[in-house]
Order: C-alpha cells, then structure tokens, then sequence
C-alpha cells in the first residue's frame, strides 16, 4: 500500500475517533517540503529533495488522561527507497491534582518506522517506551524531580546482524527560578543498555558465509550524564537558553559492535559519550514573527566497531575507535495566522547547517538543509 494511502487512513481514523468520542481534542496537520544538502552525513555528499505530510490528535478522555496519536509519511526524490512512514501512539496519565505540590507523570509511547526499499528493511525498527517520573514544588521557585524510563528497541527485519536492544534510565532534577526571571535546571541520571555484541577474546571474525552471531555475546553498556540548562530573557521579546551534557560510558572499551558504529540509519548512531552545548535564541522583535536561532557543538565518541570502512574482518582488539566533532547552526522563522472561526495556521522557513570533523574520513561533511511548512493547529 502507498504510504501516502496509509497516511490518509490515519488521518480519517483520527477524524473517525473525534466524532464518535464527544469529548476534548486538538489536531494537527502538517506538510514540509526541503533540500537536504547532505543526506547520508558523510563524505559522498549526496544531495536531495524531501517531502513530509503528517496528522496528529490529541484526546482527552478524561481531565487527567491524554492520548496522542500521529503519522507521517516521507519521500525523497532521488532516493525512493529511503521513503518512510512513521506512525506514533502515545498515552500519558497525570492522577495528581493541579493544586497539589506532587506531580505523578506516567506515559506509555510505541513507535514504528517502516522504510519503502527493500535495501533499507533492515532497519525497520519499533520502539516501546514506558516513563514514570514524580516532582515535587518546593515552595514558589523550587521544583524537584525523578523518575526512571525503559525503551525496547526491535529490528524485526534484521537476520544477519541482532541490534534489538533495551535501554534503562534513572534521572533526577532540579529546577529553581533565580531572581524572577532566570532559571536554572539540572538533571543527572545513569543508564545501561542490554544488548548483543562482539567478544573482545575472539582472535578473528571469520568472513562470509560464516555468521557473525556465533562470535556475539550478551552484555550491558553502562553509563552517566549530568545537564545544566540556564534560561533568561532578553528584553522583553527574546529570551536565551543555554544547555550544557556530559555524558561517560563506565566500560566503553569492553564495547565492540558488529557494522558501522554510525552512519546514516545505524542502530547506534545516537549512541557516543562526550560533550555538547547549545545555545538558543527566541525573539518576537519582528512583528507578527517568531524568529528562532542557535548554535551548537558536540564532542562525539562512538562505540568501536569490527567492520572497518574497507569491508575487512579485523581482530576484535584492533577495533577502531571514531571521535566526531559536529558543529550545528540554525535560523528558524515562523509567521502565526489566527482565525476567527478558531485555528492556528504556521507558517516556517528554517535553515540548518552543520559541518562534521571526524577521526575516520569517510564522515567529514558539511551540509545546509533549508525547508518550508506549514501546519495547522486546532
């Protein structure tokens, strides 16, 4: 089925569940169109044109219950197969009273990518992810935190190599009004990941056709993090936020993953330690606009990995290492239009651009991505 047909069954089944529910929602639906000036954030700097519409809804069965449901469907132009569709449940349960110091979060969210090609199934992935957290307001400045968060990750479509994996946090936080209008927050937390990897005391991977799962063996991947974030306001119609991470693998070596450790649609492509700050702006100096910057840096270092970019089958304990330094701009522009029957149309120009230092040369790039959107809220 086109995944442009399977997007508008999701928004009619929104609409469906609007009528018959009789009771509070608010939708959104969205289309955005760009040119994406790097797509596979490397070194062959292939370029392309992309195309998003997405629907969501949001449900109110009762006063302290929430029901999010969304879909969107992309499709590049120069690349078809990479088209996906990405459909998202989530529901969010807050029992505590809004005058009470105690807030109870509960939410429950799956996911599922589905790509077009049969080249890039492999990583058709879902994810399940259940959070609980509890805050407590400390007078009028102070609020309190903690909470912990599990996500399962699953590859169904991935025989050769086994990149299901489940991921475990516990955070804690405080947030603190300084002088009014300055804020401060921070949030620490440790974390470990169960998942499949490469036995650092096997002298060879044997090639193809022999499998590389008789060489992996279950293990954890632990890690910590702390986060400071400081917001003020600049005037009267800008404000400044400015956030800082730190993130440590406690056994970052023990560590060697079969296939690239990054790369464009890799299962660990969001996981490295090191550090990261970004700094944003928001203004509402040019009238009717809401103009959005920032700027950011990451230091950037990936889980070693045996496939090195030659394709060979190193020893396990030769497995390089990669270090990235990755620096992002941005300019975001946004024009609200009210209506009166009710509804907010948005629309946005953005410009993003990014440059990429790495250890190994096939991930030196740079790249701007400039879209357009719309989306209608109601």
């Amino acid at each position: 089925m086109p995944m442009s047909i399977r997007l508008l069954l999701v928004v009619t089944c929104l609409l469906v569940l609007v009528i018959c529910a009789r009771a509070d929602f608010a939708y959104e639906l969205g289309i955005n169109r760009g040119h994406i000036g790097n797509l596979y954030l490397d070194s062959t700097d292939i370029e392309d044109s992309y195309l998003t519409e997405q629907a969501s809804l949001r449900y109110y069965p009762i006063s302290q219950v929430e029901i999010n449901l969304s879909g969107a469907d992309t499709y590049y132009s120069d690349s078809p197969g990479l088209s996906n569709f990405l459909y998202s449940g989530q529901i969010t349960y807050i029992p505590t009273g809004t005058d009470s110091p105690l807030l109870l979060y509960l939410s429950r969210v799956y996911d599922n990518v589905q790509y077009r090609g049969a080249d890039f199934e492999v990583v058709d992935n879902n994810n399940s992810r259940w959070t609980a957290s509890l805050g407590y307001k400390l007078g009028s400045a102070v609020n309190l935190r903690a909470g912990g968060r599990l996500t399962a990750t699953r590859y169904p479509n991935s025989d050769t190599i086994d990149a299901d994996h489940e991921k475990y946090e516990l955070f804690a936080g405080i947030n603190m009004s300084l002088f009014n209008a300055n804020s401060f927050d921070i949030e620490g937390g440790v974390g470990r990941i169960d998942f499949v990897f490469i036995d650092s005391t096997v002298e060879a991977i044997p090639p193809p056709p022999w499998s590389v799962a008789d060489s992996m063996s279950e293990g954890r991947l632990r890690s910590y993090y702390i986060s400071p974030r400081f917001s003020r306001p600049l005037g009267l119609k800008t404000g400044l936020s400015i956030t800082y991470t730190y993130r440590q693998f406690t056994n970052h070596d023990e560590v060697i993953i079969f296939g690239y450790s990054t790369g464009f649609l890799s299962p660990w492509a969001s996981v490295f330690d090191g550090s990261s700050i970004m700094v944003n702006l928001k203004s509402y100096l040019v009238r009717q606009a809401i103009v959005s910057a920032g700027v950011g840096y990451w230091d950037r270092t990936y889980l070693k990995s045996l496939m090195g970019d030659n394709h060979d089958y190193p020893q396990p304990k030769n497995a390089p290492k990669r270090r990235d330094y990755f620096t992002r701009l941005y300019l975001s522009i946004q024009r609200p239009i009210s209506f009166a029957a009710g509804g907010i149309l948005e629309p946005t120009v953005t410009v993003d651009y990014s440059h990429n230092n790495s250890s190994q040369e096939t991930y030196d790039y740079s790249g701007t991505t400039v879209s357009v959107g719309e989306t209608y809220r109601r």
